[in-house]
């Protein structure tokens, strides 16, 4: 072993190499560092003797760093003694550490009737691990004491650097293929909460729980009950809590406290390495098979732990990070007859949180490290006090603590008294009288006043209870294009006392003849170009600009409206196949019209919105009644194309203010716009992303955009927010409007901790009556919370998640949820990913069943650019494990939409395979043995045109399909192929030698065995 070179140094192990680059040679935040009491009198000068003793017999206590310019990292040079021991109250014990000029170890000692109390002994982490302070406590009590022991074998730490370098030099083809076969992932991002982006390492240590007397025989009774040690069940416990944030595997950086060779136990010195440990996902309630899990990972990481080298893996598995984010520590202290350690601390590598437990023999101190400089204020009291209660009681799930409570109830507490006995019609002839002569409605270039517009209203519902026998509590049709006529029809059905069902004039004539029948609709307004289109039977039809014989009287005075009567019925998509009728309430819409206005128009002039979006969408409800309701304008267009009436509404001054859905916003990048006289966008009805506030800030940064979120069962919205355009956080929801509550339930019905994911539940005065027609989807999705005083609160099969500012983030649908192989993905998790890649302007994920009936991801990719697949697979293995990355990616021009501007998934999920983005290059087989490996793998993986030096795993291979393509293998060519073949070799190409060197050698040994017959 080369122990010194050019005379000059010791060349660094590989640990001290890992900590030097990746500390960027700031090692003053890494150290060791415990407190120590002393049980007897111990006067300095015999504390001084033994400190320099021990600083003798240890090289590395004496170590300094030399830099050299013909080495990448430095060398370590060993000097002679120096103690550097400081008063209690002197700065100088944590000046700045300099790894050239100052010792690896510090000292303070604190004085009590001239005699020492406490010693702090502080060792920086590029000299010596957590073990390491354990052995010096140990040599030092021995010292105090005078024992005179056997003579420990003991090996400095120079020559252990030496071997270890050796050691791993030498690339055991065995090891290699062990660690490059696992799928970590170092750039996992378990918390939800919103990080700072802070890249200075700074750490905070929590002491959580004291764990003695009764609680810790119980928690060795637990560990024993799960088959375990307490440090392996504790270690279990911290990942299960991990895991409650990120339903998945994850991986968490283990730091073990032993030495793997007895050579080694008396070594001072950075010999223990942090490794990674993936940590399954076990089923609900099945601690036992989890732990089980987890001890023999561990026991397997352990077995190759001398192999492991940090950058390396990260190198191999793709990933940028430098660290493990989360990481787990459990150090077992040894008690000495003078020394009782008070206080222990380790920072051996970086982190994101680390959980630590010290056992100091009679008791357990279970503590959390958070890196404050990646972590809020805000989040690490949630974190906190989520751990304290979390560990308190490890036979419980975790529940929802007194701080989180007190966060969730505040955002809730959102009772606004707006004007009894009113309704938006009241609200409507209220802005009349005040600005009878504005106009209310711009068609093109004809205005009408709001005047005007009362006198047709009145008019059209004069005609309707006179001439067409409408009541209070009927249901009236509108079906018809956006125009003057849809908006005064439906003012004047609820002027009677009716309700409005509209009807978008693209649907189809099955789905608007259910609709009617649904209703029961004896009344349908309608006008010529629409009504030619079907051929409607036994239902009376009213073209109210055609009507000849209106009544004079323009007056009509409101028939009193119940707050519960019903104000319109809109028709949803629903599970069954045919639409559902949502039935909301005057109280409903009177309670969002209010706090609409007041939200997104508090003090300013602004409000003139566009008619954008057809009757039918319940987005629209925020386009016609908030201008309405304040006396401002409606602009209406007579375009045929979704896409020239955003254009136009872009463009027109008389418009400031625009309700649309994110895809809606896409559209934008088409027209080149430089400028726009909109002041005001209001999203909803679909997830806002990064892509749509790009969108925007391309046309004008000055723009307000808000985030709204609300089923239609919920009126419209019931949460929202304001978005900062320059934000690079991720795009929250926001808090609840108005007189609405919201709770996040797991799958048993109970409340979810903040940053916990399930159902959102609303509970207020947005809540609708229900469905029509339809009792048993009502009392399925309306029902009586247990956690809120509402009758009824609304399940709306959406995910979401409180944060701890108290905003919510929106996660996807419930339906969105899928299991592929038995894993459960959130395809929202992978969507957001892609949207964050470069060169991809919007991407959507999929769930399709493949001829074998087997669930495939498929993403739909938007871009300019000519991605390759290996390109997009790399980026997400960044952050993904295996079987989340699509099996699948399809490049698309633009996004189908659907009526109401969503986006069409059947249209999309029907896009033709010619669109496939594949490897950057393809191989053409080139022999009988390679093209029969390519059917192979293109009957397996549903693929086409699959060249021969494409990576299996990179083309939608996963451990499944490796067994079934290697049995094909076997049975196609009558070849012994082992399954690790298709992990060494993951292309056609060098499958096919594997292959052909199988089948050369089945040849020689039948020769041979002819041979010996003959012979015989």
């Amino acid at each position: 072993m080369n122990l010194e070179l050019s005379g000059k140094g010791y060349e660094f192990s590989e640990n001290q190499k890992n900590l030097w680059l990746i500390g960027n040679r700031n090692l003053n935040i890494f150290f060791n560092e415990v407190v120590l009491q002393f049980s007897d009198k111990v006067k300095s000068d015999a504390l001084m003797n033994s400190l320099r003793k021990l600083l003798e017999e240890n090289e590395v206590l004496r170590a300094r760093v030399l830099n050299h310019e013909n080495y990448k990292y430095p060398l370590q040079k060993i000097e002679g003694v120096k103690i550097e021991i400081y008063e209690s109250a002197d700065p100088e014990y944590n000046r700045t550490y300099n790894p050239e000029n100052d010792s690896p170890i510090r000292f303070k000692i604190v004085k009590k009737d001239n005699f020492i109390d406490e010693l702090h002994v502080k060792i920086y982490s590029l000299w010596a691990d957590s073990f390491s302070i354990v052995n010096f406590t140990n040599q030092l009590s021995s010292l105090l004491e005078n024992k005179k022991e056997e003579e420990k074998e003991k090996i400095e730490y120079t020559k252990f650097c030496a071997w270890q370098n050796e050691l791993l030099k030498e690339e055991d083809e065995e090891a290699k293929l062990y660690w490059n076969s696992k799928k970590y992932n170092f750039n996992q991002k378990v918390y939800p909460f919103i990080n700072k982006k802070n890249d200075d390492f700074a750490v905070e240590k929590i002491k959580l729980v004291g764990i003695s007397g009764r609680k810790y025989e119980d928690l060795k009774g637990l560990a024993e009950k799960n088959n375990s040690s307490i440090e392996n069940f504790l270690f279990y416990k911290w990942s299960e809590y991990l895991k409650l944030f990120k339903k998945q595997e994850l991986t968490i950086g283990y730091i073990p406290f032993y030495r793997n060779y007895e050579e080694l136990k008396n070594t001072l010195g950075y010999v223990n390495k942090t490794v990674p440990i993936t940590c399954f996902k076990s089923e609900d309630g099945v601690h036992n098979e989890g732990v089980k899990n987890l001890i023999n990972e561990v026991k397997e990481v352990k077995e190759w732990y001398d192999f492991f080298t940090l950058n390396r893996e990260i190198q191999s598995n793709n990933s940028k990070a430098k660290i493990f984010k989360y990481c787990f520590e459990y150090i077992e202290l040894d008690k000495a007859e003078k020394l009782v350690v008070k206080d222990f601390s380790s920072i051996q590598d970086p982190f994101k949180l680390k959980f630590s437990c010290v056992n100091y023999g009679d008791r357990i101190e279970l503590e959390l490290y958070f890196n404050v400089g990646k972590i809020s204020e805000k989040d690490s009291e949630v974190i906190i006090s989520q751990t304290k209660g979390y560990f308190q009681n490890l036979e419980k799930e975790l529940v929802i603590t007194d701080v989180e409570n007190e966060i969730i109830n505040k955002v809730n507490k959102t009772s606004k008294e707006f004007i009894a006995d009113k309704n938006v019609m009241n609200l409507i002839e209220e802005r009349t009288q005040e600005y009878p002569n504005e106009v209310a409605l711009r068609v093109e270039e004809n205005n009408i006043s709001y005047k005007e517009l009362e006198e047709k209203v009145n008019r059209l519902a004069n005609y309707l209870i006179n001439k067409k026998e409408v009541v209070p509590g009927n249901g009236v049709a509108i079906l018809m294009k956006p125009s003057e006529w849809s908006i005064i029809s439906a003012l004047a059905v609820l002027k009677v006392g009716a309700y409005y069902v509209p009807i978008d004039e693209s649907y189809p004539k099955d789905r608007v003849n259910y609709i009617l029948n649904d209703v029961q609709c004896e009344l349908l307004i309608s006008c010529d170009e629409v009504v030619d289109k079907f051929e409607f039977e036994n239902i009376n039809i009213l073209i109210p600009n055609k009507i000849q014989d209106y009544d004079n009287n323009s007056a009509y005075s409101i028939n009193v409206i119940k707050e519960d009567s019903i104000a319109y019925c809109i028709y949803t998509s629903g599970s069954t196949g045919k639409p559902k009728g949502c039935l909301v309430s005057h109280k409903n819409l009177y309670n969002y019209i209010n706090w609409a206005n007041e939200f997104y128009f508090p003090n300013d002039n602004f409000g003139n919105f566009g008619f954008v979006t057809s009757m039918s969408f319940d987005l629209t409800i925020t386009s016609v009644f908030t201008p309405l309701t304040r006396g401002k304008r409606i602009t209406i267009f007579n375009e045929e194309s979704i896409v020239n009436t955003i254009k136009k509404a872009f463009t027109d001054p008389n418009i400031d203010s625009l309700k649309l859905t994110p895809a809606h916003l896409i559209l934008l990048d088409e027209f080149n716009l430089e400028s726009t006289p909109i002041k005001k966008i209001i999203c909803g009805g679909e997830q806002l992303k990064p892509n749509h506030i790009d969108v925007v800030k391309k046309i004008s940064n000055t723009i307000q955009l808000y985030n709204e979120y609300g089923p239609t069962e919920t009126t419209v919205g019931c949460v929202a927010k304001k978005i900062d355009l320059e934000s690079k956080e991720k795009i929250l929801i926001g808090k609840p409007i108005a007189n609405t509550q919201v709770t996040i339930l797991n799958e048993e019905g109970e409340r979810c901790p903040i940053g916990v994911s399930g159902e959102i539940l609303i509970s207020g005065n947005g809540v609708a009556q229900g469905y029509l027609n339809n009792d048993e989807l009502t009392s399925e999705k309306f029902i009586k919370s247990n956690f809120s005083e509402e009758e009824k609160s609304y399940k709306s099969g959406d995910i979401g998640r409180w944060l701890s500012n108290g905003e919510i983030e929106y996660l996807g649908r419930v339906d969105n949820q899928v299991k592929v192989n038995g894993y459960r993905i959130e395809l929202q998790e992978i969507e957001n990913l892609l949207n964050k890649g470069e060169n991809i302007n919007e991407a959507v994920v999929l769930v399709k069943q493949n001829n074998n009936l087997e669930k495939e991801i498929i993403a739909f990719i938007k871009t300019e650019e000519e991605l390759s697949e290996n390109e997009l697979r790399g980026f997400l293995e960044n952050s993904l494990p295996e079987y989340m990355i699509p099996n699948l990616f399809i490049k698309v021009e633009n996004f189908p939409l659907t009526i109401n501007g969503k986006i069409d998934t059947i249209k999309l999920l029907s896009t033709t395979s010619e669109n496939i983005i594949t490897s950057s290059m393809y191989v053409a087989p080139s022999d009988e043995i390679e093209e029969k490996l390519v059917e192979i793998w293109e009957n397996i993986l549903k693929r086409e045109k699959i060249g021969v030096e494409d990576d299996f795993f990179s083309i939608g291979g996963d451990s499944i399909k490796a067994v079934r393509i290697v049995s094909e293998i076997q049975q196609q060519f009558n070849a012994k192929v082992d399954l690790i073949v298709l992990f060494q070799e993951p292309t056609i190409k060098g499958l096919a030698e594997m292959v052909k060197n199988e089948l050369w050698h089945e040849v020689e040994e039948n020769k041979n065995e002819i041979v010996d017959k003959t012979v015989i």
